[in-house]
């Protein structure tokens, strides 16, 4: 069972790792990508997360969050920047400085972060059905 754990620990670091290191060379100029490098201790800290759940053996919520970490990022940083271009396009002349300041929003990290909470909902009842089951 601990070489299951440990295994699993290894392929989340790599995925995390190789994610990082994508954001920080070929994504780094994307919105999304760029503020989870800027704030990588945030980003440090989501990622142990499923880390800490695997070694306490959570590993379905574990994978969920993985998922939805790693998925959430480009979903929705490539989302976002499309939610955005459609705001930016409603912009007219009449429109106040402060309504054309709320449509330049990304809306990105939001549904990043709504991602992985949905992701850590979704896998908790997994968890609960699976372990009725059993």
């Amino acid at each position: 069972m601990k070489i299951n754990r440990s295994i699993q620990v290894y392929i989340e670091l790599i995925v995390f790792s190789f994610v990082f290191l994508l954001a920080a060379t070929i994504f780094k100029d994307e919105y999304l990508f760029g503020w989870a490098i800027h704030n990588w201790t945030f980003f440090l800290i989501l990622c142990l997360v499923p880390l800490f759940l695997v070694l306490i053996n959570k590993r379905l919520i574990s994978t969920f969050m993985s998922i939805g970490i790693e998925g959430g990022l480009f979903i929705g940083n490539y989302l976002g920047d499309y939610l955005r271009a459609i705001n930016i396009a409603k912009i007219t002349p009449e429109i106040s400085n402060q309504e054309i300041a709320k449509l330049h929003l990304d809306p990105g990290f939001f549904i990043w972060i709504a991602i992985i909470i949905g992701f850590a909902i979704v896998s908790v009842i997994a968890e609960l059905l699976t372990r009725k089951k059993v």
